[in-house]
């Protein structure tokens, strides 16, 4: 509303509804001026009703005719003033009833006013628990991102040691190539150093025609020296079959070691995965319904931390 009621204007709106033939009210009255306080129409209401009858007398004295006898003006004064009293007794009812419209109307006001408090009380604490709840999924989801973190570094290690444990078997790999071939070349000297010396024993029992005895004790001298010879022969290859029999094994051991690292990677990166999953599938049910914080699970040894025990025993049987 712009501005308040005046008197002159609930006057005004009282005398059109008595032209209009209509009994003034706070009602019509509020309904002919469009606004008003229903208390401020009452009061200027009441003051209209205590000026209307000094105003009819003096209507009445400015349009009395002067030959009009003295009884009837008095039977019309006490006919007005009856009906003012019955018109201010009705309007008295009229504003008696609307207090308590009024009256009743506050209170349901009051009513709704406390509820909607309540229902704002009850969305404000329910946000809150839904943010806390979200504050907690949140943190939960941090905690939870950084033991997958601290996870994948794991399977990053184990994944460095099967490649550590795969190019060391590449190594025993090359090396035990490379003593086979070291082998055969010493196998190819040897055939030559006793092919040579079967030469040699052939032109030593050619030249023997002739130097019998000479020869003779010379062979037995030469004999002795191919004996000896074929003993150190026997004695190199004796050695060569069993280096090359230990790398052979070293080489069996290595690929074994290899294949276990490999099994635990494969294992762990399987279970890795599959922890992955129940985590994002946790994070989004705990995002999307708002709940109390779970008690937090006790973390279980993974598999890139357990049995550290056997971990230093490879290790060690590694590095022997």
């Amino acid at each position: 509303m712009a501005r308040g009621i005046t008197e002159n204007d609930v006057h005004g709106a009282a005398d059109a509804l008595v032209e209009a033939g209509e009994r003034p009210t706070v009602e019509r009255i509020r309904a002919h001026l469009g606004s008003g306080s229903p208390n401020t129409v009452t009061r200027h209401l009441d003051s209209w009703w205590g000026r209307l009858g000094s105003r009819l007398r003096q209507q009445r004295q400015a349009a009395a005719l002067p030959a009009a006898p003295f009884a009837i003006g008095d039977l019309a004064a006490q006919l007005w003033d009856a009906a003012l009293r019955s018109a201010r007794e009705e309007a008295h009812a009229a504003l008696a009833t609307d207090r308590e419209t009024l009256a009743a109307e506050r209170e349901a006001l009051v009513e709704a006013d406390a509820a909607r408090q309540a229902t704002v009380r009850e969305v404000l604490t329910a946000a809150e628990h839904a943010a806390h709840a979200q504050r907690s999924a949140e943190q939960r989801l941090r905690d939870l991102q950084q033991w997958c973190d601290q996870q994948q570094t794991q399977l990053n290690d184990l994944r460095a040691q099967r490649d550590a444990a795969e190019e060391r078997v590449h190594r025993a790999d090359q090396e035990a190539m490379a003593q086979a071939a070291r082998s055969r070349t010493r196998d190819a000297e040897d055939a030559a150093e006793r092919q040579r010396l079967a030469e040699h024993v052939r032109a030593v029992e050619d030249r023997a025609h002739a130097e019998v005895d000479r020869i003779r004790a010379e062979l037995r001298a030469v004999q002795k020296q191919r004996d000896a010879t074929q003993g150190e022969q026997r004695t190199r290859d004796e050695a060569a079959r069993r280096r090359e029999a230990a790398l052979r094994q070293a080489v069996i051991d290595a690929q074994r070691e290899a294949a276990v690292a490999a099994a635990r990677a494969d294992a762990v990166l399987t279970t890795q995965q599959a922890l992955v999953r129940q985590v994002r599938t946790r994070a989004k049910a705990a995002a999307t319904v708002p709940a109390q914080r779970p008690a937090t699970p006790r973390r279980r040894a993974t598999p890139g931390q357990a049995k550290p025990a056997a971990k230093k025993k490879v290790r060690a049987k590694r590095g022997a």
